[in-house]
């Protein structure tokens, strides 16, 4: 699936059949293309001819971008347009497989979540709510799909790491909330993305605050003190590595989390940044976890495209379930070239989790 391409590159991919100057003129609406064009554009796009051009069925809005600052513009874009089309995907096969008024959306918060000790308090809320207790979360996947947030996987460069998004029907109802992160990592890093970006959707806005709250939905500070206890001055390889085995979390996430809940401090949390430069475990640590982001199959003989005309759940507009009230959607696909959000703030962290 090519998805963020320039209309010249566009034209390149579809095998000069099309130009540059009328690609500019069918997004405009100046101009229809013949079948030959329509089928090659949908065949280099990845979806089928009347994606391409009927009106939208739903706009996306992303909440929130964890990336390195390195990750380019037109990679930024790519992205965006990959999980916009994939949402859409999602959301055509959620309303043919349930009901829209017996799909539930996820837990919301009354409130925003602005400081740490809210992320730690919410993250609590959210794991009694969930009935995880204080127990590992064995699959975050199936974890988060059965309390409808769609997972998804981006085939992406290493500089990004995860994105959330809401998607509103013409209404501005909400009809779906998902999170997606890259296909490739150690599950150990896909898990503390995913929380992180479930984080967003529940109510952090600060990327700080919204990665606390990821940790804490994935190591509850009441176990994880029990276990290494209120204040240590140092902490064995062996040790962590038991810990990573047993809550599924990185090393280095678990070295975040114990600097933050007070049990190492700043300066020993630093020397072990350093020690893990020379194990070299930044990229690859020991035991690391297989991925899972595969999202659930879609019954034999459903086709994922979105086709033309698909009116979300119907006719009927009081099917759709209500939503917190949010602010407009920043991303609305076009009928050919999707339209990228604004870009957001990065957080660079010293010893990266």
């Amino acid at each position: 699936m090519v998805l963020g391409l320039s209309l010249e590159e566009l034209s390149a991919a579809a095998g000069g059949v099309v130009t540059k100057k009328m690609l500019s003129r069918y997004e405009k609406g100046a101009g229809k293309p013949g079948e030959e064009v329509r089928e090659r554009l949908a065949a280099v796009l990845g979806v089928k001819v009347a994606y391409l051009w009927s009106p939208p069925e739903i706009s996306v809005r992303i909440l929130a971008y964890r990336k390195r600052s390195r990750l380019s513009k037109r990679e930024q874009v790519r992205i965006e347009c990959v999980t916009q089309l994939k949402i859409e995907q999602r959301v055509y096969l959620q309303g043919l497989l349930s009901p829209l008024e017996d799909v539930a959306g996820p837990p919301v918060l009354k409130r925003a979540i602005v400081t740490q000790e809210a992320a730690e308090q919410a993250a609590d809320e959210i794991r009694r709510s969930w009935g995880l207790g204080v127990e590992p979360i064995p699959n975050v996947t199936k974890l988060l799909e059965d309390h409808h947030i769609h997972v998804l996987g981006i085939d992406a460069v290493e500089k990004f790491d995860g994105v959330s998004a809401v998607a509103y029907d013409r209404d501005h109802r909400v009809v779906a909330t998902a999170v997606a992160v890259q296909s490739a990592p150690p599950g150990e890093r896909q898990r503390l993305s995913l929380m992180h970006e479930v984080a967003h959707i529940l109510g952090c806005e600060n990327e700080a605050v919204a990665f606390r709250m990821g940790a804490a939905l994935l190591v509850p500070s009441a176990p994880l003190l029990q276990e290494v206890g209120a204040a240590r001055t140092s902490i064995h390889p062996h040790e962590l590595l038991q810990l990573k085995r047993r809550w599924g979390v990185s090393v280095q996430a678990l070295l975040y989390r114990l600097k933050d809940l007070g049990v190492i401090r700043e300066a020993y949390y630093r020397q072990w940044c350093h020690r893990i430069s020379q194990l070299g475990w930044r990229k690859q640590e020991p035991l690391p976890l297989p991925p899972r982001t595969v999202p659930l199959a879609a019954p034999e003989g459903v086709s994922c495209a979105v086709p033309a005309g698909h009116h979300l759940g119907g006719s009927g507009g009081d099917r759709r379930r209500e939503a917190r009230p949010r602010p407009s959607p920043t991303i609305v696909r076009s009928p050919l070239i999707p339209i990228p959000a604004s870009k957001p703030p990065a957080t660079p962290r010293p010893c990266r989790p």
